[in-house]
């Protein structure tokens, strides 16, 4: 519940910012969200999942869409204290828009909202040894002065 309330909260904060009506939430250009992004928050139902050494706290640096319509993505986390590079490829399942990949359990993940020259908002859902949880990322177009991955 808390997440599905971070996520209006998010939705209401962004739409009212500047009163901008290029909102998305379906049927993505996918070449659109190409290119440089940066993590704003990171909300989880399992919070230790995105708390120091969880492993889905994760800091995006960029996503590129592929030729065969799959998502690289590029993104930085601590591992043994020491800031890494990890990259994904994301594949498009039989569903349009949602994208699986293998890390830490099984991720399915979809955008839910948009405004491709400010900011994304992506679910991801994760299964792993018969439990699920849910994971929340809010990305930004723009590096936010104070905040630091």
């Amino acid at each position: 519940m808390k997440l599905l309330l971070m996520c209006l909260g998010l939705t209401l904060v962004c739409a009212h910012h500047g009163g901008n009506h290029d909102v998305v939430t379906s049927n993505f250009d996918m070449s659109k969200i190409s290119g440089e992004w940066y993590s704003i928050l990171l909300a989880s139902d399992v919070k230790e999942m995105i708390e120091e050494n969880g492993s889905m706290r994760v800091f995006v640096e960029s996503i590129q869409v592929l030729d065969n319509s799959s998502l690289s993505f590029k993104f930085h986390m601590k591992v043994n204290g020491e800031c890494t590079e990890i990259s994904f490829i994301c594949d498009e399942t039989e569903e349009k828009g949602v994208y699986s990949v293998e890390y830490d359990g099984y991720n399915t993940f979809h955008i839910t909202e948009a405004v491709y020259g400010d900011y994304l908002i992506l679910y991801l859902s994760n299964v792993k040894n018969d439990e699920e949880a849910q994971v929340m990322e809010f990305y930004g177009r723009v590096f936010l002065c104070g905040y630091s991955p």
